[in-house]
């Protein structure tokens, strides 16, 4: 009998258990989730807590969870803190709310509070490569940042000369590319046998990333006939204006290290405003010489281009340092006809001849 009795006992616990150490979903949810700071890349929060009856088990604290449209993350917080320091999303609209959570449930989520977050440093550009052009020269090519974390301006080249046991400091120089949409530039004037330790870090209008570095050696070069190029054009083209873009002020414009935080490439000339406002038409249009580089991409490039109902190409000096150049007083009203040529030693190759579209401009005043 006393076996039976105990039989039973042991069915009956194991279907409804010891009440006490039941575990059920949280049933409140916290109240009064409230922005205390945004610092840095950081918000500080806090919240009422709740009662361990409405806990419905093991009290093990609070999820905090901050999301915006592409991420999320959550953070685990002690039972007996209300206050919470997370890092958001920058430059985007983020979303946190706070819930209960026991041993095997996590209860309801507070309302959603939502707030538009400040930019943010960006990250740097994960793909970085430099391919050999001539014998003296550096192609770069990159990505754009996958966190931009703002309203992104460009990038900032770095260059200096290594061995195996130092950097030679005196040899080093930096240049900013205030284009976001512009991936490549040339180095030029290296030095066959040399290592270089190249960096690049992405620009917006809070600040500069960490840099991504690589180091290459320049190879002797034998010139050979160079692959057919491309390139892209661009028609009126005009520089950003990061002060016009940036509303508020950063503090690269106040180091004096950094004054020249926002010019643009060092090594050409920029444009200048076209002298002929009578006439909506001249503008100035930039050319990017996009070498073949998985062949023999050459060593630099010139263009021809002629309007389209002229008889012969006008063609312009040789462009020995950049992989861009300016066409001034570009008639943009008519159609051109633009090739660029890829040269290496006595060797040219053309690209595919291009036809400009008609655009039209109103008066300037």
């Amino acid at each position: 009998m006393s076996f039976l009795y105990s039989v039973m006992f042991l069915l009956v616990y194991s279907c409804f258990g010891d009440k006490n150490n039941r575990e059920l979903v949280p049933k409140d949810a916290p109240q009064n989730v409230s922005i205390i700071e945004i610092h840095g890349k950081h918000l500080q929060i806090e919240w009422d807590s709740v009662t361990r009856e409405s806990v419905r088990g093991t009290f093990r604290g609070y999820l905090v969870r901050i999301w915006n449209h592409a991420a999320s993350q959550v953070y685990a917080i002690p039972p007996e803190v209300t206050r919470a320091s997370v890092e958001f999303f920058p430059y985007s609209r983020n979303f946190v709310t706070v819930a209960v959570r026991n041993n095997k449930f996590i209860g309801p989520p507070s309302d959603a509070l939502s707030f538009d977050a400040p930019q943010g440093a960006p990250n740097y550009p994960v793909l970085f490569e430099a391919h050999q052009v001539g014998n003296s020269s550096l192609l770069l090519q990159w990505n754009m940042p996958t966190q931009p974390n703002g309203i992104l301006l460009g990038y900032k080249i770095y260059c200096t000369e290594i061995n195996d046991t130092y950097v030679n400091d005196q040899t080093a120089f930096s240049f900013v590319i205030m284009d976001p949409l512009k991936f490549q530039t040339k180095l030029s004037d290296l030095r066959e046998g040399v290592t270089y330790k190249i960096g690049i870090a992405a620009i917006n209008c809070v600040g500069e990333s960490l840099t991504n570095y690589l180091d290459v050696q320049i190879y002797p070069h034998d010139p050979s006939i160079p692959s057919v190029p491309d390139f892209k054009y661009h028609i009126n083209y005009e520089e950003i204006d990061a002060d016009e873009i940036c509303i508020e002020p950063t503090d690269h414009l106040d180091k004096e290290d950094d004054n020249d935080f926002y010019l643009s490439n060092l090594q050409t000339e920029l444009p200048r405003k076209s002298s002929k406002k009578e006439n909506p038409c001249y503008v100035t249009t930039k050319i990017t010489w996009i070498p073949d580089i998985d062949k023999n991409p050459g060593s630099h490039f010139y263009v021809k281009y002629k309007m389209k109902e002229a008889p012969d190409y006008f063609t312009t000096e040789p462009e020995l340092k950049n992989d861009f150049m300016f066409l001034r007083y570009f008639d943009a009203c008519k159609n051109y006809e633009i090739i660029v040529v890829a040269v290496d030693g006595e060797f040219e190759t053309e690209s595919k001849k291009f036809e400009t579209p008609v655009m039209s401009f109103p008066p300037k005043m």
